[in-house]
């Protein structure tokens, strides 16, 4: 019994005590505003206690905050594309200011850990994906990297032949990855991919990191989209008719004998039996389609605390096919994908981290090369 009551004291002492100073007067309430060096207001800034994890607050749309800390804290003020900023807390603190991080303060996505650019060896390309999709709508992955990273031709780098491809550190396929799941692509080449990932990277290596949730920042956003794809241009070729007369006259010309008879030659120009005498045109609309399009549509929800976070993606896409003849008309290409990042802090030393993705395609086309066949 007086074990417990021990313990009951212990309790109220130790966590009463903070109260105690809240309600006595003694926390401080800041209240200021983050602006960048072009004095414009930062949203969505962090500011948090240093001593304490769970005390932070996030800067609206006009860069304001306010916190209640307790004296003798120091506050961390960070924001994506900015350098972190601390400093004490004070009452009187009116205006914080962030510069801009540059290239050296990127981190990339190497085994076991996340490094700055500047301490990776060797050369690396990085690119933010979530900023090219707010300019740019792309279909794939891997769809116009070859204008952010020398070297890379959209089959190899540097033209060494196959490189290394990973999604979140693991061996995977590009198209297993939706370009509204990833937050950065990393390249590697040289020697430090060699000294990262062995010889498998000495062809260089792609890594793309999927996104994952942020703390007290919970989002749902829907994306959808809808594409025409239109050939610009079919070749035209010569009619049956047209090739056996000029291929008469080339043979002609080397004083070689007709090799189709007028005869022929009129049956095929007169039409009057197509299926004997054919003259097929496999890039009319007999066969093509002038225009075929393409949806998608993906929700994305995130969130979590300063003790686990999460990420959750769905995406669904449909798309057609040029063809449109036969049982060729209902060629389809439908995929529907599904991925679940968490992360978890147990403690101060120990974090953890599950990621799971699942794909579901369903596709529907011809076993044969329709547009080689045409150069036949």
């Amino acid at each position: 019994m007086r074990l417990l009551i021990i313990l009951i004291i212990y309790i109220i002492c130790a966590f009463g005590s903070k109260a105690l100073l809240a309600q006595s007067g003694l926390s401080i309430l800041v209240k200021a505003k983050v602006y960048n060096s072009k004095n414009e207001p930062v949203q969505g800034a962090l500011v948090q206690s240093q001593e304490r994890d769970s005390i932070l607050s996030y800067t609206d749309d006009q860069g304001a905050f306010s916190l209640n800390v307790l004296p003798g804290e120091n506050l961390k003020v960070a924001a994506l594309g900015y350098k972190a900023k601390f400093l004490p807390a004070s009452n009187s603190l009116s205006i914080i200011r962030l510069t801009a991080s540059d290239l050296d303060t990127i981190f990339v996505k190497t085994p076991f850990q996340r490094i700055s650019k500047a301490d990776v060896f060797g050369d690396v390309s990085v690119v933010d994906e979530q900023a090219l999709l707010t300019k740019n709508y792309t279909t794939g992955s891997l769809d116009g990297l070859e204008a952010f990273v020398p070297g890379y031709n959209g089959n190899s780098i540097w033209g060494m032949g196959t490189y290394l491809m990973l999604v979140d550190g693991v061996p995977r396929d590009a198209n297993n990855v939706m370009p509204s799941e990833i937050d950065q692509i990393s390249v590697l080449k040289g020697v430090g991919a060699i000294a990262l990932y062995g010889s498998k990277g000495a062809k260089g290596v792609i890594n793309i990191t999927t996104k994952r949730g942020q703390p007290f920042d919970n989002k749902i956003a829907v994306r959808a989209n809808m594409g025409a794809f239109v050939p610009v241009a079919y070749p035209k070729y010569l009619g049956s008719a047209e090739y056996m007369t000029l291929y008469n006259e080339a043979r002609n010309n080397d004083s070689l004998p007709a090799l189709y008879d007028q005869q022929e030659i009129y049956h095929y120009a007169s039409a009057e039996n197509p299926y004997r005498y054919p003259n097929v045109d496999y890039y009319s609309d007999n066969y093509l389609k002038r225009v075929y399009n393409r949806y998608d549509a993906t929700a994305e929800i995130s969130g979590g605390n300063d003790k686990a976070r999460y990420y959750t993606n769905m995406g669904f896409y449909t798309e057609g096919s040029l063809l449109d003849f036969g049982m060729a008309k209902q060629n389809r290409n439908n995929r529907f994908s599904l991925r679940g990042n968490v992360d978890i802090k147990i403690n101060r030393f120990i974090k953890g981290r599950i990621d799971a993705t699942a794909s579901f395609y369903d596709g529907r086309g011809i076993n044969a090369d329709y547009w080689g066949q045409q150069l036949l």
